[in-house]
């Protein structure tokens, strides 16, 4: 049966409602370069739902020349696809892929303060991108050891969810990918995170749960999908 959690807060563009507002702007509007304060409010900040419609638009001035041909006439199509006219280059700002883990100790979750952009200093699970020819269940185990210095022996699989994630002034969409495991007998002697990765160690009460903390919405609904499935919410 369809979890109907699973494709609720589905941003606006996976129904391509967004081809409407690319069809009605010019190729220079196209390549402009967005506001700042038009890509903040593109971007959900945890909990408030889903991507607002045509907002992969604005990606469309991240790149302004022809990475073949260096011309100036580079088309941004609805901020996913960048095409030449004058080389015929064409690139697809493909969905990337994310992994991570809800790790539960002892009745509480391990959530790692962000040390950088975005969503600094916002709660985050053990996680991270996942590298070309990599499993995502290997991606989710090497950021465990890279960030926390320990991976559980075991993970499984919970669910998967759309997010929007903006670096450096690009907003890249991902599927993040969600993993679980339960240990026990681990304390925090156990762990020895990468102070260049995690601010710290932060073992969060599922009773008194710190949601308007968590960096990221598809890392909210995967924990409230967890605690559901314990019986813990």
């Amino acid at each position: 049966m369809r979890d109907t959690d699973d494709y609720r807060g589905l941003p606006e563009w996976a129904d391509h409602k967004s081809e409407a507002v690319s069809a009605a702007r010019t190729p220079a509007e196209l390549s402009a370069p967005p506001s700042s304060a038009t890509v903040a409010a593109a971007v959900p900040a945890a909990g408030q739902g889903s991507i607002p419609p045509g907002a992969w638009v604005d990606a469309g001035g991240s790149f302004r020349y022809c990475p073949s041909c260096a011309s100036s006439r580079l088309v941004s199509d609805r901020g996913r696809r960048w095409i030449c006219p004058d080389c015929g280059f064409e690139y697809f700002h493909n969905v990337a892929t994310a992994a991570g883990v809800i790790l539960e100790i002892g009745g509480r979750i391990l959530l790692l303060p962000r040390t950088r952009e975005p969503m600094k200093g916002k709660l985050a699970l053990p996680g991270g991108f996942v590298e070309p020819g990599e499993r995502a269940e290997d991606a989710a185990l090497r950021e465990c050891r890279e960030e926390i210095g320990w991976a559980p022996d075991h993970i499984e699989f919970l669910a998967s969810y759309p997010n929007r994630y903006l670096y450096n002034g690009i907003p890249y969409a991902t599927c993040d990918l969600y993993f679980f495991s339960q240990a026990p007998g681990l304390s925090p002697a156990d762990l020895d995170p990468d102070p260049d990765e995690v601010g710290d160690l932060i073992f969060a009460s599922t009773v008194d749960f710190p949601w308007k903390s968590v960096a990221f919405e598809s890392a909210a609904r995967a924990l409230r999908r967890y605690l559901k499935l314990r019986n813990l919410d």
